[in-house]
Parts: structure tokens; C-alpha cells; sequence
């Protein structure tokens, strides 16, 4: 039995094999070499329920609803571990985006990860077990959770920062993914004339008037960032927000406001 994952509007058929591998590569592609391997799984095995029967009666026209996500949250769990949990999040929130922890208690209507798991969804079985993969190796993300720190907050900090990052690269991928069989003809090319936009906008902050002195301070630290852009490199500017800050398009600017005694002004 050929399971799909995708229909366009056109009536043609994207099989779940195609898009859970297409999605892999993209994730992989888009991930630190460290994290390749976490991103290639997670796009192997996000959309794992969709091999859900309702799923693909809704595939054939059918009006019913039927969650898939909460499948490759489930079967991401069954490796166990701190990095199963790490990517749950991903799988679970895919379409919802990233949902609080929540309970073990959780009901399956109180929309976080727990709940996704006590979700009765297991009739994803036994078709996809042809689209099972086994986790690979979590230690290089587990490394560059703990690497150099025992303190628990800033183990938190980086395994929230990780889970987004990993969540970015398949959410990203799942898009393209799907969007490439849907809609081939989008042009995703960046394309405009960045010196003629320069231009305009060198031409409307000259029409500014520094005749205030938040607007006189704004000038002076735009004036600054101009400046420190003629050297090359990568500047920080230390000011508040709303300062205006402002560079050449083709830099980053880097002034210290303090060191060149530009007054620090609350400016909305």
C-alpha cells in the first residue's frame, strides 16, 4: 500500500517516503556539522503519522481531521533520554509550533507536549513501521549542552536554544519540502537593486531635522555607524533601543556608545 503525503491542487500525489527524505536532506543541509545527524532524523521521522488511516482518507477528499504530528513526537520517545525529549518538542510542534513541557498527566486536549504524547494515535502502526528509523548518536548535542558548565540554568538555556535551532531546520525544511512538490514554479530568488534602496534612504534621512535632542543624538550615532563602516570588519554598537541605528547595507555596524561618550538616552 503507497502512502502519501502531499496532494496539490491539481490532484498529484507526493509519497510520504519522498517528503520525509526530501525534508532530511534540507534539514541536514541547514544544520552546524555537530547536528546533522539529529536534523536528518528529525526529518526522517516528523511526519511518521501520516501513515495514519484517517490521514490519508482526508488525503482522498474525506472532511475529517486528523493529527499527525503528535505520531513522531510519540515515536521519538521511544529512544528515551534527555535528547528524546529535546526532539518531541520539534516533531510534536511542527505545525503548532513549539508547545510548553505541561504534565505526565497532561489531557490530550491541553496542547502540550505531554498531552501530544497521551494522545491515542498509535494506529499509525504497523504501516509505519516501514518508515521507522532508529535515533542516531544524541552525544554531540548532549556535548554542546554541558561542554564547559555544571551550572542546571545555563544547561536549560542551551538545551532551549538547541530545541529551537533543531526545530528551525525542520520546520524550514518541511516548508520548502512540501512547497517544491505543491507550488514548483515559486521563485524564492532574492532579486532588487540594494544601491538604489541606499540611495532612498540616504535621500529621506537627509530630509530629517536634528531639531530636538534625541533627534541630534540619533544623528550623531548614525553618523558614528557610517563611519566605523568605511574600516570593514564586525562592529558592535552598544546604544538603546531606538537609537536608530543605521550602516551600510553591505556591513555590520560597531560603535561602543560610551567609549565615544554618545549620552545614553531613553528613546522609545
Amino acid at each position: 500500500m503507497e502512502i502519501f503525503a502531499h496532494v496539490d491542487n491539481k490532484g498529484r500525489k507526493q509519497t510520504l517516503e519522498a517528503h520525509l527524505e526530501g525534508t532530511a536532506q534540507l534539514a541536514a543541509s541547514f544544520a552546524v556539522s555537530e547536528l546533522k545527524s539529529a536534523a536528518f532524523y528529525l526529518g526522517r521521522i516528523h511526519d511518521i503519522g501520516k501513515c495514519r488511516p484517517d490521514f490519508q482518507r482526508r488525503l482522498n477528499n474525506e472532511k475529517i481531521r486528523c493529527e499527525h504530528a503528535c505520531c513522531g513526537a510519540a515515536e521519538i520517545m521511544k529512544s528515551g533520554g534527555l535528547a528524546s525529549y529535546l526532539l518531541a518538542y520539534c516533531a510534536a510542534g511542527h505545525h503548532s509550533g513549539l508547545q510548553n513541557g505541561g504534565a505526565k498527566n497532561d489531557s490530550p486536549d491541553d496542547g502540550t507536549l505531554h498531552a501530544a504524547l497521551n494522545k491515542d494515535a498509535s494506529d499509525y502502526l504497523p504501516e509505519g513501521e516501514r518508515f521507522r528509523r532508529s535515533m542516531p548518536d544524541m552525544k554531540p548535542l548532549i556535548n554542546m549542552i554541558s561542554d564547559g558548565t555544571r551550572d542546571i540554568p545555563e544547561c536549560i538555556e542551551r538545551s532551549a536554544f538547541f530545541t529551537r535551532y533543531l526545530f528551525s531546520c525542520l520546520t524550514d525544511a518541511d516548508f520548502i519540502d512540501t512547497e517544491r512538490f505543491c507550488s514548483p514554479d515559486t521563485d524564492r530568488s532574492i532579486k532588487g537593486d540594494f544601491s538604489k534602496a541606499l540611495e532612498n534612504v540616504d535621500i529621506e534621512l537627509a530630509k530629517f531635522k536634528c531639531d530636538t535632542d534625541v533627534r541630534t543624538a540619533r544623528k550623531s550615532l548614525q553618523e558614528q555607524a557610517f563611519s566605523a563602516c568605511q574600516y570593514g570588519g564586525i562592529h558592535i554598537m552598544n546604544m538603546p533601543t531606538g537609537s536608530g541605528k543605521l550602516s551600510q547595507l553591505t556591513n555590520v555596524s560597531k560603535i561602543d556608545a560610551m567609549a565615544h561618550k554618545v549620552p545614553i538616552i531613553a528613546v522609545a
